[in-house]
């Protein structure tokens, strides 16, 4: 469970943005706030927000989604998937993190470790100065073979 302070935060950022919470919005914050960082495509959410709100149907977690990745508060991560995944973002949170794809199973694995990061944000900087380029948002994503795929 996402803890709840990060909760609170994205909550604020939601309704700083002038959306309302919704039990529909809620149910599908909830969902991402239950799977701990979980990357979903958006049946997945609809699946597990339904635990939370009952009558809420499919287009609604699509709006919900939309509106939620212009704020900035939810990701999309384009896998190579039939079906975009998303991720919640965390609020204040500086470097982006890279992704690993398993092309066997279709695991995604969020590389979170500081060293790495570290090195990234390095690289970023230096892109940055060399071409005088200011970046915002950026997607890694790494496409191979996972441990348990590869023991198998």
């Amino acid at each position: 469970m996402i803890p709840k302070e990060i909760q609170e935060k994205i909550k604020f950022i939601i309704q700083e943005n002038g959306l309302k919470l919704t039990n529909q919005r809620n149910a599908v914050l909830n969902a991402f706030f239950e799977k701990n960082y979980k990357h979903m495509n958006v049946e997945e959410v609809y699946n597990f927000s339904k635990a939370y709100c009952n009558e809420i149907g499919i287009s609604t977690v699509y709006r919900s989604i939309i509106a939620f990745e212009k704020i900035g508060v939810l990701k999309k991560i384009e896998t190579g998937e039939i079906y975009a995944r998303y991720e919640l973002t965390i609020p204040d949170k500086k470097l982006d993190h890279p992704h690993m794809v398993c092309k066997k199973c279709g695991r995604i694995i969020g590389a979170y470790d500081s060293e790495i990061l570290e090195k990234l944000n390095a690289g970023r900087e230096l892109i940055e100065n060399k071409y005088d380029f200011k970046i915002d948002s950026e997607s890694i994503v790494y496409y191979g073979i996972c441990k348990e795929c590869a023991d198998s």
